[in-house]
């Protein structure tokens, strides 16, 4: 099988995997196992393609469409936990990492957004539910960084060289 650059490691996974619901004993057996799952969640948020345009290494489109509350849960746990990887590798100024948080904060708040409004259409009131949720939380974290402003700015201008 292919590999992308999005693709979770095995360290990354082993930290994940607690953090999964457990399998349904009841009903058809899944066919995708949750990694790869996730790592097709993260090739389309890190790309930004389409879901219908996935590439055939990964699980069906439609195997995250609707009616999957669990795999859009995943998605967005697993997300989480990306982002949160993510920012305290990055050794950018804290201000650019306010900046480009607060941005991505708004770019899930819409998505979520546009995820309740699919799910309410679909007659999928869990996921509707989880989307709600979900942008609750993010706006509270936007809300967070909004009210830090001026200690990312003091924090970046504190760095060596920058004010004398």
């Amino acid at each position: 099988m292919m590999t992308y650059p999005t693709d979770l490691s095995d360290a990354e996974f082993r930290h994940i995997e607690p953090h999964l619901p457990a399998a349904n004993q009841r009903g058809r057996p899944k066919v995708h196992r949750p990694r790869e799952i996730l790592n097709a969640v993260f090739y389309v948020l890190t790309s930004g393609c389409p879901w219908r345009l996935l590439p055939r290494e990964f699980p069906p489109w439609r195997t995250m469409g609707a009616g999957a509350s669990t795999t859009k849960s995943v998605g967005g746990l697993g997300a989480a936990l990306f982002k949160g990887v993510g920012d305290v590798a990055r050794t950018d100024k804290p201000s650019k990492n306010a900046r480009d948080g607060y941005m991505s904060e708004h770019m899930e708040i819409a998505a979520y957004e546009l995820l309740e409004r699919l799910a309410k259409r679909a007659g999928d009131e869990k996921t509707a539910e989880a989307a709600r949720l979900n942008r609750s939380e993010e706006q509270e974290m936007a809300k967070k960084i909004e009210a830090n402003w001026d200690r990312f700015l003091d924090l970046t201008l504190a760095k060596p060289g920058l004010l004398g």
